[in-house]
């Protein structure tokens, strides 16, 4: 038995032929939007100077130093401190008590996350003004401006560590003034002592 296709109804007919137009003209328009949302290429980049790309990247190092530093050594001291908390054999315990200790001082003393943020933060100064200058969109006056931005910024948060009162290891420690606690205390004792007198 053949099967016989049956012609379509003249309103399917119809009704086909609508949907194929909308299809075509929606391609049209599309394609007409895309093309008037085209963006110009960019002109081609600029070579950076030597002097700001090895700044750039003895930046990026150290602040990708600094950073793994913190978290290695902050991770280590808190799995050790952890782990020596355990009842373990008698070495183990305190070998992981004294690696705790250490790698928790290193974190303190280094500070490892203070020194990450002040690089990060002047590359990313400088990282955004070679972006624009090897665009053209600023020249080498704009790119050296930032370089000396972001050294500001590095020299700046070490200014603010000292004046916090954070120690460098290279400065001397100065003598610290008496804060209110200690001066009542000295005073009350001074009344004390001159009660029994």
């Amino acid at each position: 038995m053949k099967k016989t296709l049956q012609p379509r109804s003249r309103e399917g007919a119809m009704l086909a032929t609508i949907r194929r137009l909308i299809m075509r003209k929606s391609r049209l328009i599309a394609a007409k939007f895309m093309q008037s949302d085209a963006q110009p290429p960019l002109p081609a980049c600029r070579p950076l100077p030597d002097d700001i790309q090895k700044r750039l990247g003895n930046w990026s190092r150290l602040y990708g130093t600094h950073l793994w530093i913190h978290y290695v050594f902050g991770i280590l001291g808190v799995i050790c401190s952890a782990l020596s908390g355990f009842k373990l054999p008698d070495p183990y315990g305190q070998i992981f008590a004294g690696l705790a200790t250490i790698s928790i001082a290193i974190v303190g003393f280094v500070r490892p996350h203070d020194k990450y943020q002040k690089f990060v933060e002047a590359w990313r100064a400088l990282d955004s003004a070679c972006t624009k200058y090897q665009h053209g969109l600023i020249g080498i006056e704009a790119l050296v401006e930032a370089k000396d931005r972001g050294e500001h910024l590095i020299s700046q948060f070490e200014r603010g560590q000292e004046r916090l009162g954070v120690q460098n290891p290279a400065s001397s420690s100065a003598p610290t003034a008496p804060t209110a606690s200690t001066a009542s205390t000295a005073s009350t004792a001074s009344t004390a002592s001159s009660a029994h007198s």
